[in-house]
């Protein structure tokens, strides 16, 4: 399907494309719909499991699914204290800073939990990035049941995607890494991050890409339709996933997409 206009799409329709699933939004009713899959994502786990594991991404889009998360009737649906949250990616900043990505999740939803999750934030207190990382993926390897290889295989992960292709904290031209967790560091910046490895968000057993805006229509094309390497496009990663991968899209991220 080609779409010349926004509006030609059909309010959140569900495109398949091989074990991808597309499904679109309106803007208007972005958050809420996308809060709605993650609840049933989440009990969909939980009807099998002691708990479900999940890993939160930071940014502004996420933000407005994770307060319509915390309101009536969502955050009555989910036996939260079920959970065990992690992140995809933070920065290397105390909790407290603007820029944390523990910071906006805490914000947005986690303070409005009772009983709350179990919470698995990056250990800022370690003397460098680095460090962090290795104790973060301890942590996983400690708290989620592993595949056969040793690798944590994680319910569900959240992912953005930004103007450049990057996921998590995986930038484009970077090195290709097989640590579960590592230090990374956005050119141009000397601002260290901790992000999961392509290895880690491969093997979750659903990907979930959260994509809205029309600064974001371009790259969405890109990466979902294009053939380019994870190095220069790490949202490339989810063509490498083992588990189910789900793309959210508002109407105006998904309107340069042919299918």
């Amino acid at each position: 399907m080609i779409v010349e206009r926004l509006e030609d799409f059909p309010p959140n329709e569900v495109f398949i494309l091989s074990k991808v699933a597309i499904e679109l939004f309106e803007p208007r009713s972005f958050d809420a719909g996308v809060a709605d899959e993650i609840v049933a994502l989440v009990e969909e786990t939980l009807d099998g499991a002691e708990f479900c594991s999940i890993a939160l991404s930071g940014g502004s889009t996420p933000a407005g699914v994770y307060r319509a998360l915390s309101k009536p009737p969502r955050v009555d649906q989910v036996d939260w204290s079920r959970l065990k949250v992690f992140w995809s990616d933070d920065r290397f900043v105390p909790h407290s800073d603007s820029q944390s990505n523990y910071r906006l999740a805490y914000e947005t939803l986690l303070s409005q939990l009772s009983p709350g999750p179990q919470v698995f934030a990056v250990d800022i207190t370690q003397s460098t990035a680095e460090l962090a990382a290795e104790s973060y993926q301890r942590s996983l390897i400690r708290e989620v049941p592993c595949d056969g290889d040793g690798v944590p295989e994680l319910d569900i992960v959240l992912l953005g995607m930004g103007t450049d292709g990057h996921t998590a904290s995986l930038f484009p031209g970077a090195e290709s890494s097989h640590a579960l967790c590592l230090a990374t560091c956005k050119d141009g910046t000397d601002s260290k991050r901790v992000s999961f490895g392509i290895p880690l968000i491969a093997r979750a057993k659903h990907v979930v890409f959260i994509v809205k805006g029309e600064g974001k229509a371009d790259m969405a094309q890109r990466v979902i339709e294009g053939s380019s390497s994870v190095k220069e496009l790490p949202a490339r990663v989810f063509a490498e996933a083992r588990g189910r991968v789900t793309w959210f899209l508002d109407t105006a991220a998904a309107s340069k997409l042919s299918t």
